[in-house]
C-alpha cells in the first residue's frame, strides 16, 4: 500500500513538471528526474542500510508479501524518470543549439544593417564586390554585391540593375578600366590601393580611387574630388601671382628658375637668357600722381611684357615667364634663347618698347627700363647667382645713365669682385683706423691770407695705395660705417683746429670745414653729435664748419634747415657747398641759415668762354652779397681764374693754385710763418704782376 502511494506521487510529479507550458529551462528537471531515476532502480541495494540506520521495526513492512511487488514498481518508476530526465537533458541541448542559430542570424542581420547604413551615409560612392574564378589559373571577375546611393548617382543606374552584374558591366566606360585595375590590385596584392585621376570629359573632372580587399572580395570608394582640386588650383594660383599684374610672382619665379637652371646645368635644355628690369622714374611718378596712377603704371608695363612674350613665343618658338619681383623690379626667363646677337636684339626691343609713353589717367607719363641681362648656357648651378648677377647688370645700367641695358660679362664681374673686395678692405680700415685728413687752404682773395682749411678724408692702403674719398664714401653709408667715420673725421678737425689756431699769428681765426654725409644729417642727432665732440676734444664751436651739398638741402629742406638753424645757435658755421649743382632756384637760397655758399668748381672749369662763365658767376656772387653771404669759390687752377674772381669780388677762393691738400704738420708751419708772407713768396704772384704789366693803360 504504501510503496503505491510513494509510485502515485512520482507519476504525479512527472506529470506535472512535464505539463505544457512548464518550466523553459529542462536541464535542471532532467537532471533531477535522471537522478531520481537512479536511486528508485538502487532501491533494493539501499534497503539494507536503511534498516541498519533506521532499525528493523522500522522497515517491518518490508517483510510483507508485497515486497517483491513494490520494489519492481520502485525500479520499473526509476526507470521511467531515467529516461525521462534524459529526454529532457537531449532537449536542453537542441534548444541551446537553435538559440545559437537565432542569436547569430540576429548579429549576421544587425551587422548588414549596419553596413548598408555606412555604406548609405558615405558622401563618397561605395561599392563591395565578390572575386569569381572560374579556376585557379583564371584572371578573376567581380561581382557587384552592395552599392550605396552614391554609386548610383555617378554610374546613372540604380542599385538592382547593379547588383549581381559584372563590374566591367555595370561600371561607365570612362571608369571602367581603372575600377578594375584597381579592384585586381587591391585583391592580387592584398595592400590598400588609392590613385587620382585626370578625366577631360565634358568638363574637366577629378576622382580618387581607394580599394580595400576583405575575405572573399574587394570594397571600392570612388570619391569626386573635382571641387577640392579646384579649390587647390585657385589657392595655387593665389600663391604664385602677383594680385596687381597677374604676373608670376616672386614665389613661383624662383621655383621656376630653379628649375630651369638645374635643366640646363644638367644639359637636358640648351640653356635660357634671364632679363632684370627696374623701371626709372617710377617713385617720382608714384609720388607726385598718386599710387593709383603708380598701380596703372606697373599694370601697363606688366601688358607691354606679356605682349613682347607672345611676340617672342610667335617668332623663336622660346617659352618665357614674366614676373614681378615687387615694386617696380620685374624679370623675363627666356628658355631657349641663348645666341648673343638674338638677346642683344631683344634687349633693344624692350628699351625702346618701354620708352613709348603709357596714358594712364588722362596723363602721359615715360618711365623708361634699365635691364640687366644674363645669359646662361650651363655655367650657373644656383639660380640665385643667376638673378644676383642680373641684378648687378641692371645696375650697370642704371649708372650708364638709365634707359639702356646690360649684358653681364666678365668686366662687370670684375668690377663685382673688387667692389666686395673694398667692402672687405674699408670694415678693416675702420677697425685698423688706415684713414688720415689732407687740409686744402681757403685764402681771401683780396689779401692773400689763409681763413680756413676744408678737412678732406684720405684713405692710406697698403695694396690700393691712396684711396680717395669718391671711391669709399658712398659704401660707407650703405656699409652703414659713414656715422663711425664721420665722427673720426669731426674730432679729427677739431684738434687740427686747437693746433692751427695755436700757432696763428696775431690773433688770426682760422676755421676748419668739414664734410658730413646725408645719413649722418638725418640721423636726427648730429648736432648732438657735433656738440659732444667739440666739448671732448676742447675746441670752440667757431673753429668748426659744417658744409652741407645744395641738393641734400633742397630734397631734405624739411629734415636740414632745423639742423642748420640749431648748429648756427651752437656757434658753428653752416655752409652750401657745390652751390649750382642742386635744383633750387636762387631765391629758395634766402630760405637756409647759412653763413658760405660755396661756387662749384664746375662753373669755373666750364668750357663756355669767358665772357658766359663770368656772367654765370657774378649772378651768383651778386645773389650772395644782396643775401650778405660770404661767397668761396671752388677749382680756382689758374691765373686767369683768380683774375677773373677778384674782378667779380669773390670773397674767398679754394684750388690747386694755391695749395693741393696738406698734411696737417705743414698747414701749421704755414700759419705760423705768416699767411701774407706764404702768399707773397709763391710764384704766381710773378705771373699775376707779369699779366698786370701787360694790361693797357689809360692815357
Amino acid at each position: 500500500m504504501v510503496w503505491g502511494v510513494v509510485a502515485a506521487a512520482i507519476v504525479t510529479m512527472i506529470v506535472v513538471v512535464l505539463r505544457p507550458g512548464g518550466s523553459k529551462n529542462p536541464l535542471p528537471i532532467g537532471l533531477l528526474l535522471a537522478g531520481a531515476g537512479v536511486v528508485l532502480m538502487s532501491v533494493d541495494s539501499l534497503l539494507p542500510e536503511a534498516q541498519g540506520l533506521l532499525g528493523e521495526q522500522a522497515m517491518d513492512f518490508l517483510n510483507s508479501e508485497d515486497q517483491a511487488l513494490a520494489l519492481g514498481i520502485a525500479k520499473l518508476c526509476g526507470l521511467g524518470l531515467l529516461l525521462i530526465g534524459i529526454l529532457q537533458l537531449s532537449r536542453s541541448s537542441a534548444g541551446q543549439d537553435d538559440q545559437r542559430l537565432i542569436d547569430a542570424h540576429k548579429e549576421l542581420r544587425t551587422s548588414h544593417s549596419i553596413v548598408e547604413s555606412m555604406m548609405r551615409s558615405g558622401l563618397d560612392a561605395k561599392l563591395v564586390v565578390r572575386a569569381e574564378r572560374e579556376h585557379q589559373l583564371s584572371e578573376p571577375r567581380f561581382i557587384v554585391r552592395l552599392v550605396n546611393g552614391q554609386v548610383e548617382q555617378l554610374f546613372g543606374r540604380p542599385a538592382a540593375r547593379l547588383r549581381g552584374r559584372p563590374l566591367q558591366d555595370a561600371s561607365p566606360q570612362y571608369l571602367r578600366d581603372w575600377l578594375i585595375d584597381a579592384a585586381s590590385c587591391a585583391w592580387q596584392t592584398g595592400l590598400p590601393y588609392q590613385a587620382e585621376r585626370r578625366f577631360d570629359n565634358e568638363r574637366t573632372e577629378w576622382f580618387e580611387i581607394r580599394a580595400v580587399r576583405h575575405l572573399n572580395g574587394v570594397t571600392i570608394s570612388i570619391a569626386d574630388t573635382t571641387d577640392r582640386r579646384r579649390v587647390e588650383d585657385a589657392l595655387r594660383r593665389e600663391a604664385h601671382t602677383d594680385p596687381l599684374t597677374g604676373l608670376a610672382n616672386r614665389a613661383k619665379f624662383k621655383q621656376e628658375l630653379a628649375s630651369t637652371v638645374h635643366r640646363v646645368h644638367q644639359r637636358t635644355s640648351v640653356g635660357y637668357t634671364l632679363m632684370y628690369l627696374d623701371f626709372d622714374r617710377f617713385k617720382i611718378i608714384n609720388d607726385s600722381l598718386g599710387h593709383e596712377v603708380g598701380d596703372e603704371l606697373l599694370c601697363s608695363i606688366a601688358d607691354r611684357m606679356r605682349a613682347a612674350l607672345r611676340s617672342l613665343d610667335i617668332e623663336s618658338g622660346c617659352s618665357g615667364l614674366a614676373a614681378r619681383l615687387g615694386g617696380d623690379e620685374f624679370v623675363l626667363l627666356i628658355e631657349g634663347l641663348i645666341d648673343a646677337e638674338s638677346v642683344h636684339s631683344l634687349s633693344q626691343e624692350l628699351v625702346n618698347l618701354f620708352g613709348e609713353p603709357h596714358q594712364l589717367s588722362g596723363n602721359s607719363v615715360i618711365s623708361t627700363a634699365s635691364i640687366g641681362v644674363v645669359i646662361d648656357d650651363g655655367a650657373y648651378s644656383d639660380a640665385q647667382d643667376a638673378l644676383r648677377d642680373a641684378d648687378t647688370a641692371m645696375y650697370t645700367a642704371k649708372e650708364a645713365g638709365k634707359g639702356c641695358y646690360r649684358l653681364f660679362d666678365d668686366h662687370i664681374r670684375s668690377q663685382v669682385t673688387d667692389e666686395l673686395s673694398l667692402e672687405k678692405d674699408l670694415r678693416l680700415a675702420v677697425e685698423g683706423n688706415e684713414f688720415h685728413l689732407a687740409y686744402q687752404p681757403i685764402v681771401d682773395l683780396s689779401t692773400g691770407e689763409i681763413t680756413a682749411f676744408e678737412a678732406l678724408i684720405r684713405w692710406q692702403h697698403d695694396r690700393r695705395g691712396v684711396v680717395q674719398p669718391g671711391s669709399f664714401i658712398e659704401l660707407a653709408e650703405e656699409l652703414g660705417l659713414i656715422g663711425q667715420i664721420g665722427e673720426w673725421v669731426l674730432r679729427e678737425a677739431c684738434r687740427a683746429a686747437i693746433s692751427l689756431n695755436e700757432v696763428a699769428q696775431d690773433g688770426k681765426q682760422i676755421r676748419v670745414a668739414v664734410n658730413h654725409s646725408k645719413r649722418e644729417l638725418l640721423s636726427g642727432d648730429f648736432v648732438g653729435v657735433v656738440r659732444s665732440v667739440i666739448e671732448e676734444t676742447g675746441a670752440e664751436p667757431w673753429m668748426i664748419k659744417v658744409e652741407v651739398t645744395e641738393s641734400l638741402c633742397v630734397k631734405h629742406m624739411d629734415e636740414v634747415v632745423p639742423v642748420l638753424r640749431d648748429l648756427r645757435a651752437f656757434g658753428v658755421q653752416a655752409v652750401i657747398d657745390d652751390f649750382g649743382t642742386g635744383d633750387s632756384s636762387f631765391t629758395a637760397i634766402e630760405q637756409f641759415p647759412i653763413d658760405v655758399l660755396k661756387i662749384d668748381r664746375c662753373f669755373i672749369r666750364s668750357d663756355r668762354d669767358h665772357r658766359t662763365r663770368a656772367a654765370i658767376l657774378h649772378a651768383m656772387i651778386e645773389l650772395a652779397h644782396n643775401l650778405q653771404i660770404p661767397v668761396v669759390a671752388e677749382g680756382v687752377e689758374s691765373v686767369e681764374d683768380l683774375l677773373m674772381l677778384q674782378s667779380l669780388d669773390a670773397d674767398e677762393g679754394q684750388g690747386w693754385l694755391f695749395s693741393e691738400a696738406i698734411r696737417l704738420d705743414e698747414a701749421e708751419r704755414l700759419v705760423a710763418n705768416g699767411m701774407s708772407r706764404w702768399i707773397e713768396s709763391l710764384p704766381i704772384i710773378e705771373h699775376m704782376n707779369r699779366f698786370d704789366k701787360d694790361l693797357p693803360r689809360a692815357g
